[in-house]
């Protein structure tokens, strides 16, 4: 589906940049920061503002990802198809968003769909059961055992698998089974809960993976924690040794004791959101779709209407490229500011170097390589600190090309003047020197081409810790000055041939 040109989303700047400053020069950070608190509050325009800003700037797997996490956090099973839905529009959108990431008009509706089905949602935050240091005793834990034997254990642990976790995954086990047939019996005595009062599939989950952090922590890592291999096309194959897949097997086989189509459905659909771009460092933010795989299981909510205000999707999605038309924008706007602020700060800085006034105190080292230090931040000019843009790469390369002339002179054929032998360490000596045009401005350093007692050429002064400093600047023609060389072994004086009684 073609986006009419007016629509679309321009800019210079690479997917790496804008991954730190969006489209439009906000930070990313506070950017998912403000859709989490507009989704929470259900204000959809401005959740889709600031989701369509993320999506302009190529971040749409991110939003993706901060979509499933948001559900399965402060949703739950408030809209229990939504994860089947989110799913399938996922799957279906994801051909046609490999071929332009920001202008991608099946992208832009189905997030926009999804942004506002979830806004419009029940809020509900799954409960967390907190796991302390008493919880970790395993003598402490074996006096909550329901049961001795590990016969619901042994039906999905592997050659592999951790002989210590085999009584907490059939307490788990054991714990989801019972809650679901008493929650079966409440319901057919319409009762609310009261057989499951006592039971705790929550807390085993917990326990899991509080054990599963434990263990694969930096300060464990010599233990070399791992289950059975579970290998699967969903995800890599060196992630097939977590303990998360073992915990997914056990929840795959009560629902297949269970023998009920929409417990299953609606489980294969949080495992295939989990799975999504799966890394180790997603754990902690999908655990909680294995909370709502297991009150899947307990509760098996009855059916809801998905789309919330179905009105309300197919108005928004309609409308959603006249968000996408404003950031476009904005991004235009700020990046023809951000251009002319470098260039604005780059003649100033140039103006000011040819101008400058050519006398510097004597002996103060923080004036060595000033020059240098406006020069780096000009480089800088106008760019937000966490993310330089496309227009100052190419103020670079373009300074960078004003330097090469100078560089033969400077690092291809220079020689270091070193100090006499009867000389110590430490000292300084005065130097006549003759500019001979004007100074050469690098990234690093300042180079003063000059003639001197020395030789002639080019006496380079770095831009920190600098061995040779220039008590004042030559200006261009035949008046005399001179610098002070001190005498050490990083001194960095080039020039075109070594003088006599001089060490090289």
């Amino acid at each position: 589906m073609g986006i009419p040109d007016e629509f679309l989303i321009t800019t210079h700047r690479t997917e790496r940049e804008l991954s730190k400053v969006t489209a439009s020069g906000h930070s990313r950070n506070e950017i998912l920061q403000m859709l989490y608190d507009r989704l929470k509050y259900h204000d959809v325009d401005k959740a889709n503002l600031w989701a369509a800003e993320l999506v302009a700037s190529c971040q749409s797997e991110l939003v993706w990802s901060k979509l499933i996490a948001f559900v399965s956090q402060q949703i739950n099973s408030q809209n229990p198809d939504l994860p089947v839905l989110m799913l399938h529009t996922y799957t279906n959108c994801q051909g046609a968003r490999a071929q332009s990431v920001s202008n991608c008009q099946q992208s832009r509706n189905a997030i926009a769909q999804m942004v506002t089905i979830i806004a419009l949602s029940t809020k509900r935050a799954v409960n967390m059961e907190r796991i302390g240091e008493r919880d970790r005793d395993f003598e402490y834990m074996s006096s909550m055992f329901l049961s001795r034997n590990t016969d619901l254990a042994d039906q999905v642990f592997l050659d592999g698998d951790p002989i210590a976790l085999k009584y907490p995954v059939n307490e788990f086990l054991l714990h989801v089974t019972k809650a679901y047939r008493a929650r079966k019996a409440d319901r057919s005595q319409g009762l609310m809960r009261s057989g499951e009062a006592q039971l705790r599939p929550l807390y085993w989950l917990a326990w899991l993976l509080d054990w599963d952090t434990q263990m694969t922590a930096k300060k464990n890592q010599s233990l070399e924690f791992r289950c059975a291999h579970r290998p699967s096309h969903l995800y890599d194959d060196k992630v097939a040794h977590d303990l998360v897949w073992l915990v997914w097997d056990a929840l795959f086989g009560v629902a297949n004791r269970i023998g009920h189509t929409r417990v299953s459905d609606r489980l294969n659909s949080l495992h295939g959101l989990y799975t999504l771009q799966f890394v180790r460092g997603k754990k902690r933010e999908r655990r909680f779709l294995l909370y709502n795989a297991v009150h899947t299981i307990v509760h098996d909510p009855d059916p809801t209407n998905v789309f919330v205000d179905r009105k309300r999707v197919l108005r928004t999605v309609a409308g959603i490229n006249a968000v996408y038309r404003s950031i476009a924008l904005n991004c235009a706007n700020w990046e023809t500011t951000e251009r002319s602020n470098t260039i604005r700060k780059y003649v100033s800085l140039t103006n000011r170097s040819e101008n400058a006034d050519t006398t510097r105190p004597e002996d103060d080292p923080s004036d060595s390589g000033s020059a240098v230090e406006t020069y780096e931040e000009v480089l800088h000019a106008g760019v937000p600190p966490k993310a330089p843009n496309q227009t100052m790469k190419s103020m670079e390369q373009q300074l960078a090309d004003r330097e090469a002339e100078y560089e033969p002179t400077l690092y291809k054929n220079a020689q270091k003047f070193a100090c006499p032998r009867e000389t110590a360490s430490g000292t300084t000596k005065k130097v006549s020197v003759t500019c001979d045009s004007k100074p050469a401005l690098s990234r690093n350093h300042i180079a003063l081409p000059v003639s001197c007692s020395l030789g002639t050429g080019f006496c380079v002064v770095p831009s920190v810790d600098a061995s040779l400093r220039c008590t004042n600047v030559p200006k261009m023609g035949t008046s005399e000055d001179f610098i002070v060389v001190t005498i050490g072994e990083s001194a960095e004086c080039a020039a075109s041939s070594s003088p006599n009684g001089v060490d090289q």
